[in-house]
């Protein structure tokens, strides 16, 4: 499916949906965050599990300077100096183990880190004012209000404390990977 995704819809590069197994609260507020977040149709930037052009990859690959913003990086690089495109696929892929807080926590800090990465990256290289905005108000847009937006009103109200603190956490590794990038 994916494939024929990338051919078909003319993009350099696809990514699929993950859902998770499980029907704990864990379980069910990730669901209902990827579901809300990762809508198939084009986008802007694609993560994990990706699909690109490979001899667009060979040619441009990832920065290896970039840690956990590498698909950020070479989505927006790629688009702005190659026209390239990008979309999520209808595809599902299921992800095993990965429903505890722990790996909630994980995750958020690699999302925070990445999230400093690309402002610090973005700040250097003279970003309006407006731009900084737009990035510094990323993580509510995406992990907060687009996901209660797009959810049904009775699983926009259960998971809304779960999406809080995913978003608070990116918040918080955000700040503190800023911190100490100041030192």
């Amino acid at each position: 499916m994916m494939i024929d995704d990338l051919s078909g819809r003319q993009v350099q590069g696809v990514s699929a949906r993950t859902i998770v197994e499980g029907d704990d609260y864990v379980s069910r507020g990730l669901n209902a965050w990827r579901t809300g977040r990762f809508v198939p149709g084009p986008a802007a930037v694609i993560g994990t599990p990706t699909l690109f052009d490979g001899e667009l990859l060979r040619a441009h690959p990832y920065d290896p300077a970039r840690r956990f913003s590498d698909d950020s990086e070479l989505c927006e690089r790629w688009a702005r100096d190659l026209g390239a495109r990008f979309a999520i696929s209808d595809a599902y892929v299921t992800e095993i183990g990965k429903t505890s807080w722990d790996e909630v926590v994980v995750r958020c800090r690699m999302y925070g880190t990445s999230d400093e990465e690309v402002f610090r990256s973005g700040r250097s290289q003279g970003w309006s004012t407006a731009r900084q905005a737009k990035s510094l108000l990323h993580p509510a847009r995406v992990d907060l209000v687009e996901p209660i937006t797009r959810l049904s009103p009775v699983d926009a109200v259960t998971s809304a404390p779960f999406l809080l603190a995913f978003a608070a956490m990116r918040y918080g590794f955000w700040a503190r990977c800023a911190l100490k990038a100041k030192r």
